[in-house]
């Protein structure tokens, strides 16, 4: 009996790369046009369109025509689109912002049809432990992947149950030769000995399974035409049995076999191909920048809304979409990763300042309509607990008051970490809702307070600026050189921090910084040959103590290389401060 080897067409299409997601959106054009062109000739054949939902939306704002050829072929399960919004990275971005890409990726994908009932991830570089906990919390209960797996150390086949961290589980099914297997397939005598059944071989190598997955498809690359009838072709030749397939009907084969292998972890090895594990410090300010918005959107927005909700304030839920999505589009793997031009870099910090610019808006919309239906007076503060749980803690508090000589009704606890002054200003024009005016505004500060709170979850406490004889308490610079609490006490000695804890653990230079130089690319740090790491000390420190906190501010100034060829000889510094 011979073996079934089942081939997706597909392509993998990169909204940005070394090209712009304008390039890639001019590209679709023609390319999909010929993908839905061959499909309603050939009933027979299938398409995967790269699990994104992203691509068929920007086609589909070019030939709004084409919708109900695109329902249809969706329909005739010929056409297999989502279940993502872009294809994720899977380490670099928060695992609710995973769930969120899957949900809109979904909800969007309906609008078409069915979304394809795939985890897939082609080209992600390498895989979190916990993929079969988020997958299952989105209602997939498997995983199409390529990069990390080390098939000798990790699996010993490509098909196998994989395991989350607690109890959740799914199928896996690894691309062993990639996405690229089998790309531009024909039935030609020298593509069949020296490409297809090379490709064939490596797979059947690794499982006893009857059935076998391979990719035909690349890179921004066109559907194969006729490749129903080429598979056929292939077969009556050779002794496996060629099918176009798709993945959800590989994973039907699969999940019918008993005693797969179980694994439990992540993969992240660069066995068969580059998993990229350096990639992290490449375009750190687009990792830092999408790490801030995305706590932004999580840990106060969405909160927000929905205690504003509550209130009967309300949003449209598109704008929390639209804010989300420009933040999407910067965790395709590529973009997050930061192996892009620098045209895309930029195009990406742009989305990102539009996605943080809309989420402060939300913010402020929510805050100041509750402000209004609470009747709060210009003394009054709104503190808000935006987490599940009952807060009893310290919470930093921005506010504006004319003096420092102030006290928070309610609290007894509380220093001011920071302050800005602003001098008053005459002829001020304040346009209000009943009409324009000039005012004198008085001078003020910007306070950022500590304060000890309790508020209960997904709440908010309102808190009074009173008058105070004395002033709010604020750091004061001591001659000091360590500080310390109930746990730990941290010293400074020429540059040398050391740490020493109440039951005794006393460590040396437990925290340093280091310059060295990059010889590597986009995607992988790579030491610099003969190069040796500068120290950075930090000499200048200066000890700030409050009742209730303690501070260290360290600085310091360096003359570093400004090129990886200044490393080597020293001809040309750069400053650091």
């Amino acid at each position: 009996m011979k073996k079934k080897v089942h081939i997706v067409n597909h392509t993998h299409w990169d909204r940005e790369w070394y090209f712009t997601t304008m390039d890639a959106f001019l590209l679709s054009d023609n390319l999909f046009n010929n993908v839905i062109d061959e499909l309603l000739q050939n009933p027979e054949a299938k398409f995967c369109l790269d699990g994104q939902s992203s691509i068929l939306d920007d086609y589909m704002r070019l030939n709004p025509q084409q919708l109900e050829n695109v329902k249809k072929l969706v329909a005739n399960k010929q056409l297999a689109i989502g279940p993502w919004y872009t294809q994720t990275d899977a380490f670099f971005v928060d695992e609710e912002s995973l769930i969120r890409n899957m949900i809109i990726g979904m909800r969007d994908s309906r609008k078409y049809g069915e979304e394809m009932k795939i985890g897939y991830l082609p080209d992600t570089f390498g895989h979190n432990a916990q993929w079969p906990t988020v997958l299952q919390h989105c209602g997939l209960d498997n995983i199409v992947f390529w990069r990390g797996l080390n098939l000798e150390k990790h699996t010993q086949s490509p098909y196998f149950t994989w395991k989350g961290l607690g109890e959740k589980e799914i199928t896996a099914m690894n691309l062993v030769d990639g996405y690229g297997a089998v790309a531009f397939l024909k039935d030609e005598p020298e593509y069949i000995e020296e490409r297809l059944l090379p490709a064939v071989k490596r797979t059947e190598k690794w499982t006893d399974v009857n059935d076998l997955l391979l990719t035909a498809g690349g890179d921004q690359l066109d559907i194969i035409r006729s490749l129903p009838q080429t598979l056929k072709a292939i077969s009556e030749k050779t002794d496996y049995d060629f099918i176009e397939s798709s993945y959800e009907e590989f994973l039907d084969v699969i999940k019918k076999e008993e005693n797969l292998p179980e694994y439990k972890g992540e993969f992240r090895e660069p066995c068969t191909t580059r998993a990229h594990k350096s990639i992290g410090s490449v375009r750190y300010d687009i990792k830092r920048t999408n790490f801030i918005i995305e706590q932004k959107l999580l840990k106060r927005v969405e909160p927000l809304l929905a205690i504003g909700k509550a209130h009967g304030i309300t949003l449209s839920t598109e704008t929390l979409v639209i804010a989300w999505k420009k933040i999407l589009e910067g965790h395709a793997h590529d973009s997050m990763g930061g192996c892009v031009s620098d045209d895309v870099a930029v195009d990406i910090l742009h989305r990102m300042k539009e996605a943080e610019e809309l989420a402060d808006g939300m913010e402020n919309y929510i805050v100041k309509r509750l402000s209004e239906k609470l009747g709060l007076s210009d003394k009054e503060i709104l503190v808000f607990n935006t987490t599940s749980k009952d807060f009893k803690g310290y919470k930093q508090i921005d506010f504006l008051a004319a003096s420092k000589n102030i006290k928070l009704s309610g609290i007894e606890e509380m220093i001011i970490v920071d302050e800005e002054y602003f001098a008053g200003k005459d002829n001020l024009l304040l346009e209000t809702p009943e009409g324009n005016k000039y005012i004198n505004e008085d001078p003020y500060y910007r306070l950022y307070a500590l304060a000890h709170v309790e508020i209960p979850s997904m709440g908010y406490k309102i808190f009074t600026i009173e008058d105070s004889q004395e002033e709010a308490e604020v750091f004061v610079a001591t001659n000091d050189v360590a500080i310390k609490n109930e746990y730990y006490t941290i010293n400074n000695e020429a540059g040398k921090l050391s740490l020493l804890t109440t039951d005794g653990i006393h460590l040396e230079n437990f925290l340093e910084f280091e310059d060295m130089g990059n010889d590597g690319d986009t995607y992988d740090f790579s030491p610099l040959k003969d190069d040796e790491p500068i120290i950075l000390r930090l000499t200048d420190s200066q000890v700030q103590k409050t009742s209730l906190a303690e501070k260290m501010i360290l600085s310091g100034q360096f003359q570093l290389p400004k090129t990886l060829e200044n490393r080597l000889e020293t001809k040309e510094l750069g400053s650091l401060t």
